[in-house]
């Protein structure tokens, strides 16, 4: 980040300011924060206090790891002396207890107090597990963090059998993962189809042909009535619908939820999705009011929507870096807005790319934004190219002719088509505006006339419809 001369109109200078900013979670939204005011603040005294003792690691690698593409340690960053080294200071397997905001302290378990100038709240989020009976039994194991990743990938290497519950992101790249180590697999998710946060039935359906081709069973519109207690005590089946599914590793990767219980302890605003409240400037909020010096950023804070201008959360490594980046511009200008979310995301599940960015025609639907979409299928590349596949692609407009959503699966090049349709969506960006961008080619990687340009026609004509 450039150094900026003198003072902005509210903001600090980068050569003189020499803060001491407490970051409260060591997940890739506290290190990304903590790193990025570092070097905005070259002067700034940093802190790092994360209640666990598992280093500045990647969470979106794990699953991959107990696949067996890498070592779990593979996934780890920066160990603390490598932080320290770049002029932070982790207090690792220390808690944040409550905070007290007029003071500007943070107070840790065992009493110690200490000082802040600027406070960055990154606690990050918890699995949730559906409250059925046997929910706390030993042996359902989550996946939202290390110490989860050790405990699956040291069962995962004993078992036979394996159900996951949860039918979202992690839960498919999970059970791609077991199953490449052998593992009978089957996929409980309680909604009508896979990925239902991400994509439409219709953008799930290839999902779940390549699952199911992997002999991967997938059980859809199916809720877990229990978890079954074996002999010794511990979880070692899941009952559906009446049907016991016998285990060996029960992974529930049915959701998160925030983290933010510190929100009740130091009377800080939560948000209508439980997270910490917050202002256009990621300021965290009491009273109705922002907090001055104090943030919060990742799966803990709420952000608004680009499309529906409501309250959301974006529990994405890539809009944790890109809140990190918000609050140092704030702090070095004292009026840089965090831009609204529309969160492109992807999932790698096996050999298919599935995306999406905006919102789903479901979505829509309950914003009452009187949704239709444009759906293509066609290959991603010339057809005379070795290993051309086969792409679906949907657009999603609104009443008034808007593109709002996007979501695509295919065998590669699914993350530049949505990050694309991020910059179009989020500037409102008319679907005609976009038909002529110009666009590179080659045989290799496209088709001539790319399955984009053919749902952009088609979604152009009918935008033109509605507008009359």
């Amino acid at each position: 980040m450039p150094k900026r001369r003198g003072k902005a109109a509210t903001g600090h200078d980068p050569e003189r300011w020499a803060p001491r900013v407490a970051v409260v979670g060591g997940g890739v939204a506290g290190y990304s924060a903590a790193a990025r005011l570092r070097r905005a603040f070259p002067m700034a005294e940093v802190h790092v206090y994360d209640r666990n003792r598992w280093h500045h690691y990647s969470a979106c690698g794990m699953t991959f790891a107990i696949e067996g593409l890498f070592p779990l340690d593979r996934t780890v960053i920066q160990t603390p002396d490598q932080c320290e080294g770049a002029g932070l200071e982790v207090h690792e397997g220390v808690a944040v207890e409550s905070l007290d905001l007029d003071a500007r302290r943070v107070r840790l378990a065992g009493g110690r107090e200490d000082p802040y100038d600027v406070l960055v709240l990154a606690t990050g989020r918890r699995a949730f597990v559906p409250p059925v009976p046997g929910h706390d039994l030993p042996g359902v194991w989550t996946l939202s963090n290390y110490g989860d990743a050790e405990r699956v990938l040291e069962h995962a290497a004993r078992a036979k059998r394996a159900v996951v519950v949860g039918g979202g992101a992690i839960g498919l790249e999970t059970a791609v993962a077991l199953r490449a180590g052998g593992a009978e697999v089957t996929v409980v998710e309680m909604l009508p189809h896979l990925l239902p946060q991400m994509l439409d039935e219709d953008l799930a359906r290839p999902v779940r042909a390549h699952l199911e081709a992997r002999r991967i069973r997938v059980l859809t519109d199916a809720k877990v009535d229990r978890f079954v207690a074996g002999p010794g005590g511990g979880a070692e089946a899941v009952e559906v619908g009446g049907q016991a599914f016998p285990a060996d590793l029960i992974v529930v990767a049915a959701g998160v939820r925030p983290e933010s219980s510190l929100a009740d302890a130091s009377g800080l605003d939560r948000g209508e999705t439980g997270a910490f409240a917050t202002d256009a400037h990621l300021r965290v909020m009491r009273g109705g009011r922002p907090v001055e010096g104090a943030y919060a950023v990742g799966d803990c804070a709420e952000v608004r929507h680009a499309v529906t201008g409501q309250p959301t959360l974006s529990p994405l490594a890539s809009t944790a870096l890109y809140e990190a980046r918000s609050v140092a511009l704030h702090l070095l200008d004292g009026v840089h807005a965090h831009r609204p979310v529309v969160s492109p995301a992807i999932v790698v599940v096996g050999g298919v790319h599935a995306g999406s960015v905006g919102l789903t025609t479901h979505a829509a639907e309950r914003a009452g934004l009187g949704p239709w979409a444009v759906a293509v299928k066609d290959l991603d590349r010339s057809r005379y190219f070795p290993g051309a596949g086969e792409l679906h692609l949907k657009l999603v407009g609104d009443a008034g002719g808007r593109l709002v959503g996007a979501q695509c699966v295919g065998p590669r090049d699914v993350k530049e088509r949505m990050n694309l349709l991020a910059v179009a969506i989020s500037e409102g960006m008319p679907a005609e505006r976009l038909a002529d961008v110009e666009r590179a080619f080659s045989p290799a990687v496209q088709l001539l006339q790319d399955p984009m340009l053919t749902a952009l026609d088609g979604f152009v004509e009918r935008a033109r419809g509605l507008r009359g």
